[in-house]
């Protein structure tokens, strides 16, 4: 049976996005990642926590990070792209990166991680199928685990573009909406916008500090004149991040 178009792109995602991702500069990438590792993953982490699962790894970025942490004795991660396996495990030098689609994946690793990551995957998911994944994750946490799992937010100002630039994107989110479908599946469930925005030279501090808060300041100035509605706090995040819990 001939398959599907959103399949077929998930199966090649490296082949048909990898030159609009800006994944061109190891260097620079991981840099990046390791800030959303250090900034949004590393303060939910704790010294028992043994073992770590990725869910759509893409070139490894996270896992890589994770790894210098030295904080785990066993790091794994699938990803449904086989090219995009080949690519993670000889930039991270980890074998424990798999080809799987997570729906078979999880059932066989019930009570197995501590922590399970899964960034910029829950939108690709059928609506039906939601519950049904974060229920496997849930399962495939330890007691006493966590999931950290992030979206796109919809309530950013360039939501439109994020909902809709993937052909494969399924579902958009919100705080509220989020927050309401993690606590249907965890024991306790938090979501916070995530930071993606760090300073790493004096042009970053310069924009960071002085050149955001002022646009931050005129934009809000105009959506408030707008009103109805118009202005959230949640205006300028791009993503938004819940943390999970299984009770002990």
């Amino acid at each position: 049976m001939t398959k599907d178009i959103k399949s077929e792109l998930l199966e090649k995602y490296h082949e048909f996005r990898s030159e609009s991702m800006g994944f061109k500069d190891d260097i620079k990438s991981q840099k990046y990642y390791d800030n959303i590792v250090k900034y949004n993953y590393l303060p939910h982490f704790k010294e028992n926590y043994c073992h770590i699962l990725e869910i759509g790894c893409y070139f490894g970025y996270t896992l890589y990070a994770i790894n210098k942490l030295n904080k785990f004795e066993k790091i794994e991660g699938i990803e449904i792209s086989n090219s995009a396996v080949k690519l993670a495990k000889k930039y991270t030098g980890i074998e424990n990166i798999y080809c799987a689609n997570v729906f078979d994946f999880l059932p066989k690793k019930e009570s197995s991680y501590d922590v399970i990551i899964m960034k910029a995957v829950l939108e690709h998911i059928n609506k039906e199928q939601i519950g049904n994944l974060l229920k496997l994750i849930y399962l495939a946490l330890k007691p006493g685990g966590i999931a950290l799992i992030s979206v796109p937010n919809m309530d950013w100002i360039s939501a439109m573009h994020e909902r809709y630039m993937d052909f494969t994107h399924e579902v958009g989110f919100t705080l509220e909406s989020l927050h309401d479908v993690m606590n249907v599946n965890f024991d306790k469930a938090a979501v916070k916008t995530m930071q993606y925005d760090f300073i790493n030279n004096f042009g970053s501090y310069i924009r960071i500090n002085f050149l955001k808060p002022i646009i931050k300041l005129f934009i809000k100035t105009a959506f408030l004149i707008l009103g109805q509605g118009a202005y959230r706090k949640t205006l300028f995040e791009r993503s938004i991040f819940a943390v999970g819990y299984r009770a002990k």
